[in-house]
């Protein structure tokens, strides 16, 4: 493992924008370094840079709002929400008008995410999309290359018998085709190693 995250339930009264600016002065979510995307039954938002908080607002049923320092994440179900933050760092505590219910803690490796999306010649110009679909895929990004992949670093939290808990998102950015072979993979790991039977194996030995 690389490091630990900390998983911190989160209840308050605020809406999720004014949520994510009482986070953004705890220094979470700079500005022009924060990204996200959201769902619900009608409409997906696909990855771009936060610029306008009050979208966050919609009635999404799936949020997750994330910077290299923090991922903050909403889900709803029927009336109900619950709110969830995601960080390696040290937890922020005293957040006006913020209850911090529980904080976990988690082992953390380093992992990558390759974005859908690769160009296309279309009858009205070149665009990113893919032909599965179909349809485009317009990430809302500065300087979007159509000739390179969109990446996302993540940080993958396991529990204690190396299952997968979560995929924190953690920025994104662009990489040269073929370059994403370079990248590390992050298998998982052998049954029997995230079960630890290789170590009790080894202890009757």
């Amino acid at each position: 493992m690389s490091g630990k995250g900390f998983w911190l339930t989160l209840r308050t009264d605020k809406s999720l924008s004014e949520l994510v600016a009482a986070l953004q002065e705890e220094g979470l979510f700079p500005e022009d370094e924060t990204w996200w995307f959201a769902w619900n039954g009608l409409e997906i938002k696909l990855p771009g840079i936060l610029r306008d908080f009050s979208e966050l607002d919609k009635h999404w049923d799936v949020v997750r709002v994330f910077s290299l320092k923090a991922e903050l994440r909403l889900a709803r179900r029927g009336r109900s929400r619950g709110c969830w933050l995601l960080t390696e760092q040290t937890p922020p505590e005293g957040i006006p008008g913020v209850e911090i219910a529980s904080v976990e803690k988690y082992p953390v490796e380093e992992g990558h995410r390759i974005l859908w999306g690769q160009k296309l010649r279309l009858p009205d110009g070149e665009a990113r999309g893919e032909v599965i679909f179909p349809r485009k895929l317009n990430y809302e990004l500065d300087n979007d290359d159509l000739n390179k992949a969109w990446v996302a670093d993540v940080k993958l939290y396991y529990d204690n018998a190396h299952r997968l808990q979560a995929v924190r998102y953690a920025r994104l950015y662009q990489v040269v085709p073929g370059k994403t072979e370079e990248l590390k993979a992050q298998p998982f790991p052998r049954p029997e190693k995230a079960l630890g039977l290789e170590e009790a194996k080894n202890a009757l030995q």
